[in-house]
């Protein structure tokens, strides 16, 4: 529980600092996805071996998702709610994203 939080306090500051600019970006452990335009810190935030953290932002808003590639759950959070959220998930899937920003995707899922 102790390493969740964490991720999770931890994907509250990349989704903070990565701006308004940013509507959709995946973290992995080779950095952020092609897409991405981030500059600085962001540019080069990796995450540990076979997961991924996906964020969602708006101006005043954010959603994210983290998943292992081989576990069966993933969690998510979003700005709007101190909750953190799981869901099931296919081992070797790849993590469901947060949907929307507003959260409206991870607030679904069933509360820890």
């Amino acid at each position: 529980m102790k390493k969740i939080m964490l991720l999770f306090l931890t994907l509250m500051f990349v989704c903070a600092f990565a701006g308004v600019a940013m509507a959709e970006v995946s973290f992995t452990s080779d950095g952020p996805d092609s897409s991405a335009t981030l500059t600085g810190v962001m540019s080069n935030f990796k995450t540990s071996n076979n997961v991924t953290l996906t964020c969602a932002s708006g101006a005043t808003a954010y959603a994210a998702s983290s998943a292992h590639l081989n576990g069966d759950k993933a969690y998510g959070a979003a700005s709007g709610d101190s909750i953190i959220y799981w869901t099931t998930k296919t081992e070797g899937a790849d993590t469901p994203t947060p949907g929307n920003s507003d959260g409206t995707t991870v607030t679904t899922w069933s509360a820890l």
